[in-house]
This record gives C-alpha cells, sequence and structure tokens, in this order.
C-alpha cells in the first residue's frame, strides 16, 4: 500500500511539474538519467528488498506500480510535433512548416516522411554531438509500433522510397562499401526510370508488382546513376 501511494506521489507531485519543460525542450539521455535517478530514490528510501525501476514503470494491471517513464513519457509529448509532419494539414500552422523545413533541411531530402519513417536514411552532420528537436522528434518517431502488414504503393510512391533503406546490401560486398556506412541520397527513382505510360497509374501496387515492373522493362534502369557518399 505505501509503494502505491508513493507512487501516486511521485507522478502527481513530482514528475508532473517537468512535463511542460520536456514537451517543449530537447533533454539529453543525461538529463532523463538524472531525473530518473532523483526519481528511483525518492521510491527506494526505506524499502529493502529493492524494487527494480522495471517494476516500479509497469503498469498496474501487469502487476507494476504504474511510475511514468521519464523517456517514454517525453517521447510520447514530442507526439504532438511529429503527427503534423506524419499526416500534413491542408492548412498548416507556421511552426509545422518550419518543422518541414528544420527535418528536410537537416537530411537534405524533399520529403520529411522519408527520414522519419526510414532510420537508415537520417543524416545527422554537425548536430550528432548534442541533442536538438529533431533528435527528440525522432526519438517519439521509434517509439511506434511498426505494423509488418502488405502496403499497397503506386509507382511514383514507390520511386520516392530510399533505395538505402530498401535495397539489402549484397554479403560479398565488401564493408568499405557497406551501405551502413554510407550517406546514399538515392531514391528507387534515381536508379529506375519509369514508362510514361505507367508513372501516372493511379492503381495501387504491391513490392511484388514493382519487381514484375522492372522484369518487363517498364520500369528501366537510368544509364548513369548519380550516388553520393560521405568521404
Amino acid at each position: 500500500m505505501r509503494d502505491t501511494s508513493w507512487s501516486t506521489v511521485l507522478n502527481s507531485l513530482v514528475l508532473s511539474k517537468c512535463w511542460y519543460v520536456l514537451r517543449v525542450t530537447p533533454f539529453a539521455q543525461s538529463n532523463v538519467q538524472a531525473i530518473r535517478s532523483i526519481c528511483t530514490k525518492f521510491l527506494r528510501k526505506g524499502i529493502f528488498p529493492v524494487i527494480p525501476w522495471a517494476t516500479w514503470t509497469k503498469p498496474k494491471p501487469l502487476g507494476g506500480l504504474g511510475v511514468l517513464d521519464v523517456a517514454l513519457q517525453q517521447s510520447a509529448l514530442y507526439f504532438r510535433w511529429v503527427q503534423p509532419l506524419l499526416h500534413p494539414s491542408d492548412s498548416p500552422h507556421i511552426l509545422d512548416l518550419l518543422l518541414v523545413m528544420l527535418v528536410n533541411k537537416q537530411n537534405q531530402s524533399a520529403h520529411e516522411q522519408v527520414p522519419l519513417l526510414f532510420p537508415l536514411t537520417r543524416t545527422t552532420g554537425l548536430t550528432k554531438q548534442r541533442t536538438n528537436t529533431v533528435t527528440m522528434i525522432y526519438k517519439s518517431v521509434d517509439c511506434l509500433k511498426r505494423i509488418n502488414e502488405p502496403v499497397h504503393l503506386n509507382i511514383a510512391t514507390a520511386l520516392i522510397l530510399p533505395a538505402k533503406a530498401i535495397l539489402r546490401p549484397s554479403a560479398t560486398v565488401s564493408k568499405s562499401y557497406n551501405t551502413a556506412h554510407m550517406v546514399v541520397l538515392v531514391t528507387l527513382g534515381n536508379i529506375w526510370r519509369a514508362q510514361v505510360r505507367v508513372i501516372f497509374h493511379s492503381t495501387p501496387f504491391t513490392w511484388i508488382d514493382v519487381v514484375q515492373q522492372i522484369k518487363n522493362r517498364l520500369l528501366q534502369l537510368h544509364a548513369q546513376t548519380e550516388i553520393h557518399k560521405q568521404l
């Protein structure tokens, strides 16, 4: 009973004071760990044996004590900035437009959804040494559960997908050419060129259909494909 009441006190009187700051300020992992350390000391005072942190943060119906996990709560609070990026509005706010520009500028991308959905395409540049708004947006997106269901794509959509995230490198390729160590600013549209009669086709395609289009030469390899590598 004491443990349950202490978790309620921690959620309502201590952590509730942090949520606004965590929602608008990029906190590094070390800062989150410092907050968690304070919470742990508060909860474990006078308790023996020690209750693991995972038990404290587990939901009560699952046998836990319902303490809010600081890192997960921060990602949940940042999702309000993620939603307009994944589901753009017809009349976006100025802040939404600024976030789009920020994500595209950092990743040199024309489609802000691509680095959000494909972690391999993200670039950090000079920002990798510090936590910024885009970093927090990435963490929030990565907490979402990925649904591995068949996705129907048309040709135009398939061609803007990043080749680095779609094509798996061969096991025989030298490590020096491994795509995991490259910044490949290439989409499938840079590699395959669709014929005019199919690129505007409105019928959805699966990846099997896309491969079949390549076999039928409705998607042709470009004569020259430029691949930009980070030296």
